[in-house]
């Protein structure tokens, strides 16, 4: 592990992707030029971790993220689903504190263990020699189908809520804060069982890239947690298929956390009874949970030392 092998493509690339969202974005909200330092920084420290260069498996996720991410934040200026005020710098600084520490172990996590050989075994897919773009669509269906009832699970397992519950306890839903989870939740039934189910099924590491670590990354992350008005008067056939700002955001609504439990894929939510069209919300979303306020550094959170509202 070399801190300092980050080289001058790395340095340029991050700074060109980081300074999408300056281009983009106006006026300068303060909120915005910290997430322009952070997407940069965690970039940097991302790939100096993997000890890799800038055509790596982590740092093209990371590149690609970082782009997704600041495109969605310059385009909830333009476009937003709620007009929030500007955050205070404590909050700000604490949603910047989990997208880092997301953004670096993430990839990391999932790529470790996809290279280290297991899918070289003779049950594996890779071994059985099945082209990457077929193993990418196993990726992608697997882990998103787990995911879905992991998630179901979490909202419906006494013990298990209240990690998941650090997920939905603020009450503004934007894009930065995707990455606003408990360490536990992370590390056991999001990184963690992903990454076992990918090694299990011998998926080799381009495959769990295109797979699985870009679309959870983009869609499951930044995409569904946009603040973006979409859908919003009619759903297109595709947003039954995929996830959409209007429809994850119905699933962080107070009253909407029975439904809509997709997180790459939401025709698992059709296919299982859980679908509910923001169409029907039939009102303004109403972020958060009931009768809980979040905690204000993310220390206190990951203590689940949460208040009552």
């Amino acid at each position: 592990m070399n801190l300092y092998n980050i080289d001058v493509v790395t340095i340029v690339s991050s700074l060109v992707v980081s300074t999408v969202m300056l281009a983009l974005v106006r006026p300068f909200r303060t909120n915005k030029v910290g997430a322009w330092v952070l997407i940069f920084a965690s970039q940097l420290i991302a790939i100096a971790l993997t000890n890799g260069p800038i055509y790596s498996g982590a740092a093209l996720y990371l590149t690609v993220h970082a782009a997704a991410l600041a495109l969605a934040l310059a385009l909830e200026v333009r476009y937003p689903r709620t007009r929030y005020a500007d955050e205070a710098a404590g909050e700000w600084l604490l949603n910047g504190g989990y997208l880092i520490l997301k953004r670096i172990g993430g990839p990391i996590v999932v790529l470790m263990i996809a290279a280290v050989g297991l899918q070289r075994a003779p049950w594996g897919l890779a071994a059985r020699g099945v082209p990457v773009w077929a193993q990418s669509i196993v990726a992608l269906v697997a882990v998103d189908l787990l995911r879905y009832w992991l998630h179901r699970w979490k909202h419906h397992v006494w013990w298990w809520w209240p990690f998941h519950r650090v997920h939905h306890l603020n009450e503004n839903l934007t894009a930065i804060e995707h990455a606003r989870m408990h360490l536990v939740e992370y590390v056991i039934a999001q990184a963690g069982a992903s990454s076992l189910l990918l090694a299990a099924l011998g998926i080799e590491p381009a495959a769990v890239l295109y797979g699985f670590a870009l679309p959870a990354g983009v869609i499951a992350g930044v995409v569904s947690h946009a603040n973006l008005d979409f859908p919003r008067t009619r759903v297109p056939w595709w947003a039954y298929v995929v996830a959409t700002p209007n429809v994850h955001a119905v699933h962080h609504d107070k009253d909407g956390m029975n439904h809509n439990f997709g997180e790459v894929l939401v025709i698992w939510d059709v296919l299982f009874g859980t679908w509910k069209s923001p169409v029907e919300v039939g009102r303004a979303f109403d972020f958060g949970v009931h009768g809980m306020r979040a905690a204000d550094t993310v220390l206190r959170e990951q203590l689940l030392l949460t208040t009552k509202a």
